[in-house]
């Protein structure tokens, strides 16, 4: 693997007069780049190589920054903002090492199979890096510095060119003897026209089948590429992904980019396909409006993977959920609460007769298997044992915080202040917004649920799956 040679700054966001963007541009040096003020959240920089290039791994040393992201594209190209994710946004440092200023200077290195494999095909002459660091505004951010690195060396492309060398020259010396072949050939004939019958056509033959066989091999070689190459099955697929977290999110999107597909975060013009975990989400819905492109569920993508091959959508069509059908699957409350309503007031009329009539009360006598019964009544089991929740407490008055909290810990649950990594449970009544996206990025476990789920677990006693009552993009 060679060094890929970074040529100049094309452009740059925020740079320290010190440690300037230029110093990018020889790593070897270890030389950094921050931005201007501490104030700043993101700062981006586009680099240019010395010539078109390919791309296998990448080195980054951090400074500073929570998130770094690399993005690579053509000078050639028309449109200003066609860039293609190289690296994703990746996380060098946590909210608490951000905001206590520790662990600066981490070093990763990606291999190529930890980068975008429809980037590993061609060649890149331009280089996007984007810095953020939102969890602390008191320090200067930045990198240390970036290097990558090309899956062709300069001695091996030397080799290349002898070994093409070489097979022209073979190609000459076996020209060569077939004309001299001829010529004795047609000499035989002139002397002896009866021997030339019996020998040519034997030279020919030995000739004809040695070509045959070598084209019969090049095709078996040929089919076996095709068949192990992956990355042409989805070349003309652009996706996005709904209502699935980390790391079965990552995981899909791994196997999608390795066929050849291009993942994009939101749904636009150029997207086909929509991989969504359940129906009636956000971009569900957004994709039924628009009537275009199919909705599939991650089985066509795992599917696809394995079969090496591109299936039909119609067998793993994601249809949208009636009416109906959620009503028969969510919990009857509101009969629920009726009935109750019924039994107390039918128990209120009892009571009113009862004290006409018997004005003396008696004391109810209880036995040994009354009292084992009101103690199985009594025992709450502990569903949700060893996990954190967090309330998002603006979303809320005071009485329903009240019992959610009794709630929680009723059922053995523990109540986070604040979302620590540990907490993998936040109980909200918002759509998703920017936050949470922050929030999935540091804390790729956590879930954010509505509030019907925990009042479901509670009714039922029971900790209730909760893909439904997940708010996701």
């Amino acid at each position: 693997m060679s060094l890929i040679h970074l040529k100049n700054i094309l452009s740059c966001s925020s740079e320290d007069r010190v440690h300037c963007a230029k110093n990018l541009l020889k790593p070897e040096q270890y030389k950094k780049w921050l931005s201007s003020k501490s104030t700043e959240e993101r700062i981006i920089c586009i680099l240019e190589f010395e010539k078109p290039s390919l791309i296998s791994s990448v080195d980054i040393g951090n400074d500073g920054s929570a998130f770094i992201e690399l993005l690579v594209s053509h000078s050639s190209s028309s449109k200003p903002d066609d860039w293609t994710a190289l690296l994703p946004s990746t996380i060098f440092m946590t909210p608490n090492e951000s905001r206590s200023n520790k662990n600066r200077n981490q070093i990763k290195s990606f291999k190529s199979y930890q980068l975008n494999k429809t980037c590993l095909n061609e060649e890149w002459d331009r280089l996007k890096i984007i810095c953020d660091q939102k969890f602390n505004r008191s320090n200067q951010f930045g990198l240390s510095f970036v290097k990558l690195y090309s899956t062709v060396d300069d001695n091996k492309q030397i080799e290349i060119g002898n070994k093409s060398l070489t097979n022209i020259a073979d190609e000459d010396e076996t020209k060569k003897e077939e004309n001299q072949t001829k010529k004795k050939l047609k000499s035989i004939s002139n002397d002896d026209d009866d021997d030339d019958k019996h020998v040519s056509p034997n030279v020919s033959d030995e000739l004809l089948s040695k070509k045959s066989i070598n084209d019969n091999q090049t095709q078996k070689l040929k089919k076996k590429d095709v068949k192990n190459n992956k990355s042409q099955i989805m070349k003309n697929i652009a996706f996005v992904l709904s209502g699935f977290q980390n790391p079965l999110r990552s995981q899909l999107r791994n196997k999608a980019t390795a066929m050849g597909a291009t993942y994009n975060d939101d749904w636009n013009e150029k997207c086909t396909h929509l991989i969504c975990a359940f129906p009636n989400t956000p971009k569900f819905t957004e994709v039924q409006q628009t009537e275009k492109g199919f909705i599939v569920n991650k089985q066509w993508i795992i599917d696809c993977h394995k079969k090496n091959q591109l299936l039909p959508e119609k067998l793993y069509e994601l249809k949208e959920i009636n009416d109906n059908e959620t009503k028969q699957q969510t919990p009857k409350r509101k009969s629920e609460t009726k009935k109750r309503k019924t039994q107390n007031e039918d128990e209120n009329i009892i009571s009113k007769d009862v004290k006409k009539r018997t004005p003396v009360k008696k004391k109810p006598i209880t036995t040994k298997e009354d009292k084992k019964k009101k103690n199985k009544f009594e025992e709450i089991p502990a569903v949700f044992h060893g996990k954190h929740f967090y309330v998002s407490y603006g979303d809320y008055d005071d009485n329903t915080l009240l019992d959610i909290t009794r709630v929680i810990l009723a059922y053995d649950g523990i109540l986070e202040r604040q979302i620590t990594p540990d907490v993998k449970y936040v109980i909200t009544n918002r759509t998703w917004n920017q936050d949470f996206a922050k929030i999935s990025k540091s804390n790729p476990d956590i879930n954010f649920i509505n509030l019907d789920w925990l009042q479901d677990c509670h009714d039922a006693n029971q900790f209730v799956p909760m893909q439904p009552y997940l708010v996701v993009p």
